[in-house]
């Protein structure tokens, strides 16, 4: 299953994000050991990163994005 997570700066030059992604581990699953469990499609000028804690146990995946 694909979950997108689209951004719209309306306009306004953004530099950096952080955000969360929670989710109901009692219908949902996330394994970040599979390749391609979380892919980022950034313009070149970004980099990112998101992280699943599994000691997590409200289902969190944690991800920034930041032009350096």
């Amino acid at each position: 299953m694909n979950i997108p997570v689209n951004f719209t700066s309306n306009g306004f030059d953004i530099a950096s994000v952080v955000f969360s992604v929670d989710y109901d581990e009692n219908w949902l699953s996330f394994n970040e050991g599979l390749p391609g469990a979380i892919t980022l499609n950034l313009p070149p000028e970004f980099v990112g990163a998101c992280d699943a804690d599994p000691a997590d146990t409200d289902g969190e995946i944690d991800c920034f994005i930041y032009d350096p």
